[in-house]
């Protein structure tokens, strides 16, 4: 029994000592949360005496996570006189319709005023100063910034109203009162054909929709270009290159969640597009056969001869008196280009003038019928002037059809 007493007094010992000599942390809520996550940097100050803060006041991830709200030791840190810190955030931090961020902090009232300057960055080395000698418990708003991930905390405690032994400004937390855990990103068009010496431009839409978001976008393929730019207010942002090189690009646009400016697939946000140069002749454009005012068949799309890939394109066909179209995705068989030149302006000059190609269409309405087109470029405008011949199979008139309205272009490569 006596050993049994002694262990027993032993282990109250340790635990009526424990809550004087363990330094707590707060645990950082992640991008699901809206509560800071992680210490960038920090300077702590001293105390009014010029002596250290204590040890249980001097963890500064005291200050990560949801706020405990108490004057607990070990639940805050406190910044001493003149002392800072840099906060991270993994969610974004953006500007709403009311104050944007919440700084918690750690007095038993009725104390004297606790100061502090509060900055926000997006890149963590860039500041601007959203507010002054703000007060202990405090929401600022962010002014014109529109988001950030990095809030910097400055005290700015005038140490003459405070007793000797006071240590400034004691830090809880730091809470994102609009904040964006991860956005969601589209790339359009989907697909898309040009001539090789062309400009394509890539659009990337983000929602929810912030100003100032930095999009990456990065071309790989027969050609390579990346650049960054900044969503619009609805969202929105455009990059723009030039195909140099004949073939298929990828194009990944996205954004960089965690800051690293390394492209992640399982932590960025992102999504992909093809673009396809052409090398040779192609032919684009569109047009309609009417009855009066009524269109009976509209047509249109582009196809054309990439070296190294083949035939690529797309070619749809509208029958608006049964209401079946039949289309064509790069599954074409052949492409010929025959006739005469083509001397321009109006139009771009051409080395011939009639495109035929074949291809598998499929319908709307269920099945598929392999048809062949021949298209020739009259005139500028080709309203009235172009034709259009498509071989029998889907009920389309027999024989070579002049367009009623648009146009067709028959193209060389420069």
């Amino acid at each position: 029994m006596k050993r049994l007493f002694i262990l027993v007094s032993v282990l109250a010992l340790i635990v009526l000592l424990a809550p004087a000599t363990l330094v707590f942390a707060a645990t950082p809520d992640g991008a699901a949360g809206p509560w800071a996550d992680s210490v960038v940097s920090y300077t702590q100050g001293l105390r009014k005496d010029g002596s250290a803060v204590l040890a249980t006041r001097s963890a500064p991830t005291a200050a990560l996570g949801i706020a405990e709200n108490n004057t607990v030791e070990g639940n805050f840190f406190s910044l001493g006189f003149g002392g800072w810190i840099i906060l991270g955030f993994d969610n974004w931090i953006v500007n709403g319709s009311s104050n944007d961020i919440q700084l918690v902090e750690a007095t038993n009232e009725t104390y004297p005023a606790e100061l502090v300057d509060v900055y926000v960055s997006q890149d963590g080395s860039s500041w601007v100063q959203i507010a002054n000698d703000v007060n202990k418990d405090v929401s600022v708003d962010m002014g014109s910034e529109t988001w950030a991930r990095y809030v910097k905390i400055v005290d700015q405690t005038n140490p003459a109203v405070h007793a000797s032994n006071a240590d400034a400004y004691d830090l809880d937390g730091v809470q994102a009162l609009h904040s964006v855990e991860s956005f969601s990103i589209m790339a359009s068009p989907d697909e898309s054909l040009n001539p090789v010496g062309g400009e394509h431009t890539v659009t990337a839409t983000i929602t929810p929709a912030v100003e100032g978001i930095p999009v990456h976008f990065d071309v790989a393929g027969a050609n390579t270009a990346n650049g960054v730019e900044d969503t619009n207010a609805s969202g929105v942002a455009q990059f723009s290159y030039t195909g140099s090189n004949s073939g298929q690009d990828t194009i990944t646009v996205w954004i960089d969640q965690d800051l690293d400016n390394v492209f992640s697939d399982t932590i960025d946000s992102w999504d992909k597009v093809e673009k396809t140069w052409w090398t040779e002749n192609f032919v684009t454009g569109g047009g309609n056969i009417k009855d009066g005012n009524k269109s009976l068949w509209t047509f249109g799309g582009n196809v054309g001869y990439v070296e190294g890939v083949g035939i690529v394109g797309q070619f749809q066909i509208v029958d608006h008196t049964s209401k079946v179209s039949w289309h064509c995705h790069n599954d074409f068989s052949s492409l010929v280009f025959l006739g005469p030149a083509i001397v321009g302006p109006p139009g771009p000059s051409a080395s011939h003038s009639i495109a035929t190609f074949t291809g598998t269409f499929t319908s709307n309405k269920g099945g598929s019928a392999t048809l062949t087109v021949v298209i020739v470029d009259v005139a500028e405008p080709g309203a009235g002037a172009d034709t259009i011949t498509i071989s029998s199979g889907i009920g389309f008139p027999s024989g070579t059809q002049t367009i009623s309205g648009g146009n067709f272009q028959v193209h060389d490569i420069e």
